[in-house]
């Protein structure tokens, strides 16, 4: 009897959901004593005194409470504006190292945590606290992140489906619509009938605000955010992760001093959505921190995150100069070159034109290597007129168009990504081949035994 589309579909459901709940309790399971105790100090802090059962999306922040009074109340108006959205809450996860408990500041940030209680009595706001002997960002992330999990468990919520949002305190500015259109997209993928063990993480369209005080260094940074939005990569706190697929992954890793978020997304590394309409803003404060002496690629190292930063304390700063723009620019141009190169032939390439660049059909591969010639050339006008026009470094735009964003060098990396596409598929048949094989001989071992 052939099984009904609907039948195998409901089939499927209900084996996605157990197996994402077996997950879950499975990661429970391999916590060790210290996750147990963080895990429970937290989800009881999460209750409220009228039991209200914490909704399926979560956003978690963890809030650095000796130092970030300023940006609570501006924070939370983000939350308290959005429209449409299901239900959802904002779990603040104030921290502070062991020797800092009676500092003034982790009082003024729980005075402003109870003020915008009242000034937004309709956002549902949680609030955990926890002091740690040294305060590394992976450590705070898992525990905040553990005790929401176990508090959703507690009240019987289905996790199978439940959501979290990974965000920062220093939030800026965010779209009305930013949480409905999270909430939307993971009710879409997860019911549009492909089987999926578990939801995949998702980005969010994350920038960093426009300092006019500090041009140059804004400047910078609006780079560095348009080239990761080209990539269509993220930062982590703008990262949406399904709670299953958080337990599948064990959690963040504690002793993660930054690029926490390594462990829960390396699986989906280069297939992450970025989820359209989800504008946010967090401060420039570290750039503005940390650039005048390191460039770019330096600014999320180990050696930048402490307990007292002082991008978080720090009431000026020094913007770099025109000339440092440029050369950090100068420096960036060759990896954005590549990198944007195969964004654009690895995402945006169809699968008609993979299957054709990879066949042996001579008209086909140079038909395909036009269209993506073409297409490479149309989609670089937008990196010139950021280069020329918002950064205003006309001298890298004159690099990339010399080096990479020509006909011909556009051309020799479209015949370099086919030969690559070429290996990759023979790789794959000698390995299918070679598990078929060892299936024969299991077979065959069989039958003579």
């Amino acid at each position: 009897m052939e099984i009904s589309p609907q039948l195998k579909h409901l089939l499927n459901r209900e084996t996605i959901d157990s197996d994402r709940r077996e997950m879950v309790e499975s990661y429970f399971e391999s916590w060790d004593a210290d996750d147990i105790i963080d895990a429970k100090s937290v989800s009881m802090q999460l209750e409220t005194f009228d039991h209200r059962p914490l909704p399926s999306t979560v956003v978690i922040i963890p809030v650095a409470a000796h130092t970030e009074a300023k940006n609570v109340t501006n924070a939370l108006a983000q939350y308290a504006r959005q429209q449409d959205a299901d239900p959802f809450a904002v779990h603040l996860h104030l921290n502070w190292p062991s020797e800092r408990q009676n500092d003034p500041g982790v009082f003024g940030t729980m005075q402003k945590v109870i003020e915008a209680q009242r000034q937004f009595p309709d956002l549902d706001i949680r609030v955990s606290t926890m002091e740690y002997d040294e305060p590394v960002i992976g450590h705070i992330r898992r525990s905040a992140w553990n005790g929401t999990l176990l508090n959703l468990l507690a009240n019987g919520t289905d996790l199978s489906t439940a959501i979290g949002i990974n965000h920062d305190i220093d939030v800026t500015k965010m779209s009305r619509f930013y949480i409905k259109r999270v909430q939307d997209y993971f009710k879409k993928i997860d019911s549009d009938g492909t089987f999926r063990p578990f939801l995949p993480p998702a980005n969010t369209q994350l920038k960093h605000q426009f300092d006019p005080r500090y041009p140059y260094t804004s400047r910078a940074v609006f780079w560095t955010d348009f080239a990761c939005r080209t990539y269509r990569s993220g930062y982590e706190a703008g990262i949406v992760i399904p709670f299953a697929t958080y337990a599948s992954a064990s959690g963040f890793n504690r002793g993660a001093k930054t690029h926490e978020t390594g462990q829960l997304t390396r699986l989906y590394r280069g297939s992450m959505d970025m989820i359209p309409g989800t504008h946010l803003e967090t401060s420039v404060r570290r750039y503005l921190d940390r650039l005048p002496e390191f460039v770019l690629g330096s600014i999320w190292t180990e050696s930048s995150f402490g307990a007292d930063d002082n991008c978080r304390t720090a009431e000026k700063f020094e913007d770099i100069s025109y000339e440092r723009l440029a050369d950090m620019m100068s420096w960036n141009a060759t990896e954005f070159g590549e990198l944007y190169m195969m964004s654009l032939l690895k995402l945006n390439m169809t699968h008609e034109q993979r299957a054709a660049l990879t066949s042996n059909d001579d008209d086909r591969i140079i038909a395909v290597a036009k269209e993506l010639c073409y297409a490479a050339m149309r989609s670089y006008r937008s990196v010139q007129f950021v280069l020329r026009n918002v950064v205003q470094v006309p001298e890298v735009d004159d690099y990339l168009q010399k080096h990479y964003f020509n006909e011909l060098e556009i051309w020799d990396r479209i015949m370099l990504y086919r030969q690559r596409l070429r290996k990759s598929s023979q790789d794959l048949r000698s390995l299918l081949n070679s598990v078929r094989d060892a299936d024969d001989a299991v077979i065959r071992q069989e039958e003579v035994l």
